[in-house]
């Protein structure tokens, strides 16, 4: 039987498989000024697999340092939009992980969107939960215009 690494891995190498595919269809859909549903069902592919991977660690955490998850709790990785909300459903999920494993706590909480350098993790969580449940993520294209002189003299 794999284990979650094995299996964590496999979705990354995926992913990056799939990402390849997705840009160039994007490169295709620039030329065509549309987006291909079956583009969108490939970037919600991605995003399910890359979401998989952080649920498959989340549930290694836990049992390493919080014991085994019951069978019918459904168990995710944390991503949460406050301090406050982030230290209420870590102490709900991962009972002792604070005490008992206090840096991977902190790093946990160190790459929550809240954070500037993290916000990227709350959009990316807003847009696979909307392709999983809602639907598929239209996507649009933003030109920026742009002048350059070069003069021989600098």
């Amino acid at each position: 039987m794999a284990s979650r690494e094995q299996d964590i891995t496999a979705l990354f190498e995926r992913a990056r498989e799939d990402l390849t595919r997705i840009e160039a269809g994007y490169q295709e859909s620039l030329r065509a000024q549309r987006i291909d549903a079956a583009l969108r069902i490939s970037v919600k592919s991605i995003f399910e697999h890359l979401r998989a991977a952080l649920d498959y660690l989340a549930k290694d955490i836990h049992e390493r340092h919080c014991g085994p998850i019951p069978k019918d709790k459904r168990f995710y990785f944390p991503i949460l939009p406050d301090r406050a909300t982030f230290e209420r459903r870590m102490e709900e999920w991962f009972p002792g992980l604070r005490d008992g494993a206090p840096a991977l706590w902190e790093y946990l909480e160190s790459v929550q969107p809240y954070h500037d350098a993290h916000a990227w993790l709350g959009q990316f969580n807003t847009v696979n939960n909307e392709n999983k449940h809602d639907h598929l993520i239209e996507q649009t294209r933003l030109e920026t215009p742009e002048v350059r002189v070069d003069l021989a003299a600098g």
